[in-house]
């Protein structure tokens, strides 16, 4: 059986990395967590991966800031399937100004990835790549 897997940070530096040898070296199926952005760059930086791996990747829009990661109950559907999470989200902007909005990411974010995980019914793995 082909495992399906949930990546979160995709569009970042090392979740970038992952997602592209996750897509070569396996014959995983990804679900790919993105930042909702009006101009949706992160289309635009993983498009390509849909056309070397088609019907392997789907990209969601959520906020690992938010409960439920911000994905409505429709979209939640897609996610039934789901055995392995990698967690790569983070802010690593670590300006003093800024030390809120990191915790709201690197830490609040990680709870909220964590208790998303546990509402998956086939999960089996879960990993946590820390900044």
């Amino acid at each position: 059986m082909r495992p399906h897997v949930l990546v979160t940070g995709a569009t970042g530096f090392l979740g970038g990395h992952f997602l592209r040898y996750l897509l070569r070296c396996s014959g995983a199926n990804v679900i790919a967590l993105t930042r909702s952005t009006p101009d949706a760059a992160h289309h635009t930086r993983l498009a390509h991966l849909e056309q070397i791996y088609p019907g392997r990747i789907r990209y969601v829009a959520g906020d690992v800031r938010l409960p439920d990661l911000g994905i409505d109950a429709e979209a939640r559907a897609m996610f039934r399937e789901v055995d392995t999470v990698w967690h790569f989200a983070a802010d690593t902007r670590f300006e003093p100004l800024l030390r809120d909005e990191l915790f709201r990411v690197n830490l609040e974010g990680t709870r909220n990835v964590l208790a998303f995980a546990r509402t998956l019914n086939g999960l089996c793995h879960f990993y946590h790549v820390s900044t």
